[in-house]
């Protein structure tokens, strides 16, 4: 009889990759969150989203997708970073958002990826939605 019954099954080089994975996940949302909550403090505040800010984290964003992913974190931060500079091209041409929030999801993109940051941007819609027309202009 096998006395592993109570033990995981997963053993050796897969137990430490869900371990790495885990990380991958904290090192990225660590410092997105603070991006997030960097930048809503200087918008409110200042009425705009430094540059500083932007590169600052976007570098960070480079620099964290290349040590969870290697050269596919890399080029996920890349797609993510064109995927959010294209969502709000059009709202920006028509002035319907400022180079802020262009700059903005660009970084978020960068930290999330291109799907991600798809949805994020339908969410951060509805939300801007609810604030604008129903607790500012009721």
């Amino acid at each position: 009889m096998s006395s592993s019954r109570g033990r995981s099954r997963i053993a050796g080089p897969a137990a430490g990759n869900e371990v790495k994975s885990l990380n991958g996940y904290f090192l990225i949302t660590l410092p997105l969150m603070t991006y997030i909550v960097a930048a809503c403090y200087c918008d409110i505040r200042y009425q705009a989203i430094f540059n500083w800010l932007n590169i600052i984290f976007f570098t960070l964003a480079l620099t964290v997708q290349f040590w969870t992913g290697g050269l596919s974190g890399i080029s996920t931060a890349i797609t993510g970073m064109l995927a959010g500079f294209v969502i709000l091209l059009i709202p920006y041409r028509k002035e319907w958002a400022c180079g802020g929030d262009v700059k903005f999801l660009f970084t978020i993109g960068a930290f999330i990826g291109p799907s991600q940051v798809f949805f994020s941007s339908l969410y951060g819609l509805v939300i801007g939605y609810y604030y604008d027309y129903i607790l500012v202009n009721p």
